[in-house]
């Protein structure tokens, strides 16, 4: 006999995607691998919806898998000196 799972058994995975035109969406997959070559993206605002925009990997810089969407408030980033040396902003 066949097993057929609700929306609430299947697990969730919050990212943020980085798209090659600089935008940059957030929101939970279902569906994601990195052998297919596209992935379902649903509105962070209502993760029980199972459609949501399709996405396609050759249009992504990154998929950023995260714990929650707060980010962390006390990063200050990294900045490049005129030298070409990397060095954290404080």
């Amino acid at each position: 006999m066949a097993t057929t799972y609700a929306p609430t058994d299947v697990m969730l995975n919050k990212v943020v995607v980085a798209f090659l035109d600089d935008r940059r969406l957030r929101g939970c997959v279902y569906d994601f691998s990195p052998l297919k070559d596209t992935f379902r993206l649903v509105a962070e605002s209502d993760p029980a919806q199972q459609k949501g925009a399709e996405v396609a990997l050759k249009d992504l810089k990154a998929v950023f898998f995260v714990k929650d969407f707060r980010g962390n408030s006390r990063y200050k980033g990294i900045e490049e000196s005129r030298r070409g040396e990397v060095r954290a902003e404080n």
